[in-house]
């Protein structure tokens, strides 16, 4: 027998919403017909981490480290537009506008134009997106053109995300975690490192164009750079 000691006894069958089954489907359609392929990169957060404390403290905002990282992964996208793109048939199309997708469970509510909003602003649109979600309603107007989809609130160190048809990548982000770092000299520091899995469709995307991608939205987050005001902006 298969029966457990403390199991919950009868099975329940449980049909998938409308929601859901349209979710299965086109993720089901996304992992049997795109060539994925995935980049991987640790980043340091330490001096991010520094950055959102003292710019919450004199903004008065909860900016999210979600917010930071779509922000940098917006201003890197504006200088790789090869990932800001949408498949069609046997062609693809860079999009004019970057719109990032933020996922929230099952949805994904989009940032439009996120790499003209500073951070402050990403977080208002964010948070008015989640409250959206968890109500199960999703803006209409704005197609995503790339996405981020973040589980290291759940204490997730790294995983694979599935690609969002038509988009052409999508970013996975892991939680941040203390780990002992050799330094310059001869010492180890210990640093608040995160671990970033990018997936792109190989059809569209070859792996030099991503890593570059990857690389810069890297060095971004390590040097706080993401061409926006710093904390005197409030």
């Amino acid at each position: 027998t298969y029966d457990m000691p403390g199991s919950l006894g009868t099975d329940k069958e449980i049909p998938f919403s409308k929601m859901r089954k349209k979710i299965a489907e086109r993720l089901s359609l996304s992992k049997q017909t795109i060539p994925h392929f995935y980049l991987f990169q640790d980043v340091n957060m330490s001096a991010a981490l520094v950055w959102r404390t003292e710019f919450n403290r004199k903004s008065g905002t909860k900016v999210s480290i979600n917010d930071i990282i779509v922000k940098a992964v917006a201003s890197s996208l504006a200088r790789h537009r090869a990932l800001n793109a949408h498949m069609a048939g046997d062609k693809y199309i860079l999009r004019g506008n970057i719109n990032v997708g933020v996922a929230e469970g099952l949805l994904v509510p989009v940032i439009p134009a996120a790499d003209l909003k500073t951070v402050r602003e990403i977080s208002q649109v964010s948070s008015s997106n989640a409250q959206d979600a968890r109500r199960g309603v999703l803006k209409a107007g704005h197609n995503g053109t790339f996405t981020v989809s973040n589980l290291g609130m759940y204490g997730i160190s790294s995983f694979l995300p599935i690609i969002n048809p038509p988009e052409c990548a999508i970013l996975g982000v892991g939680g941040i975690e203390k780990k002992a770092i050799p330094s310059a000299g001869s010492g180890i520091d210990v640093c608040d490192m995160m671990t970033l899995t990018l997936a792109c469709d190989h059809r569209a995307i070859d792996g030099a164009s991503a890593a570059k991608f990857l690389s810069e939205t890297k060095t971004m987050l390590e040097k706080v750079d993401f061409s926006l005001k710093g904390p005197k902006e409030a």
